[in-house]
């Protein structure tokens, strides 16, 4: 007996999806249904009641059938959606279906820490420099922070012991992440965003980093003084192909000056050339 393929599990599984509580379905006939409907014969599973014109319906007792003779020959059983990784995917059945399966990464964030709180970590004060942990952002104790604070660049956060800058108390430092790590950020933001505490961003100090903070709706962003940041910008650091995006972009409060002056200079700053600069958290919003 053959497995099922990727594409026909998926369509089962669309159309158990639709039945819900019914006691049957008719569907319209492509390929795939046309597919499957031909393994369902050649491994003696009942398929003379199910054209209904140019449909076919779909009952719950066929489904029972389908799933029985998965199950008999050590395939993945057709009522999981597997939604873990490849090692869940493994007691499920023999066979691996890695388009179904989670990217070990998907879900994963790389976090700073000094000491371990809200990371079921013991502490890690003896460690001269930041502890960096690769860790599933669901296993995070969000209740166990009252910040968080995002860094865009790999190289500075494998240095956050060398910025001088103050951090929040209580902060949950997060790298932003790249095509590895960007989509666990992207859930562990979504998730933060729910518990309506304050984000922070130590990014570039271009179009691109500022707008996107703004998008995510960020508090802070960290700058050296802004005559320091004038001193040190460079054409360089922001890309012409950001130009059109500098134009149409909007900055309150103190963030405004440093704004202008891109406007202005077509100049930018990259984080690593303010890395050695003492910095602050300036608010992004108009607190009037």
């Amino acid at each position: 007996m053959e497995d099922l393929t990727l594409a026909q599990r998926n369509q089962l599984l669309r159309i158990k999806q639709k039945m819900g509580e019914s006691e049957s379905i008719l569907v319209s006939v492509n390929d795939t249904m046309r597919s499957i409907v031909a393994w369902a014969q050649q491994n003696y599973i009942d398929t003379d009641n199910m054209h209904v014109g140019k449909r076919v319906r779909c009952t719950k007792q066929w489904f029972q059938q389908v799933e029985r003779a998965l199950v008999a020959c050590h395939f993945q059983a057709l009522v999981k959606s597997v939604d873990g990784d490849r090692v869940d995917s493994a007691h499920q059945g023999d066979t691996e279906h890695k388009g179904r399966s989670d990217s070990p990464r998907r879900q994963r964030v790389l976090l700073a820490t000094r000491d371990g709180v809200g990371l079921g970590i013991q502490s890690t004060r003896d460690v001269p420099q930041w502890l960096v942990v690769d860790e599933d952002y669901r296993n995070i104790q969000l209740e166990a922070f009252d910040h968080l604070i995002m860094v865009e660049n790999l190289t500075v956060f494998y240095r956050l012991h060398e910025l001088a800058i103050t951090w929040p108390p209580r902060a949950l430092i997060v790298y932003r992440g790249d095509r590895f790590y960007h989509s666990g950020f992207k859930r562990l933001l979504h998730v933060w965003k729910a518990t309506g505490r304050t984000k922070y961003g130590l990014v570039d100090l271009d179009a691109f980093s500022i707008k996107m903070l703004q998008r995510y709706d960020f508090e802070y962003v960290a700058v050296p003084a802004l005559e320091r940041f004038k001193a040190l910008s460079a054409e360089a650091h922001l890309p012409a192909k950001q130009f059109n995006l500098l134009l149409s972009l909007q900055a309150e409060a103190e963030l405004g000056a440093y704004v202008e002056w891109m406007k202005q200079t077509h100049r930018g700053l990259k984080q690593e050339w303010m890395h050695f600069e003492p910095m602050r958290w300036v608010n992004m919003q108009d607190q009037d």
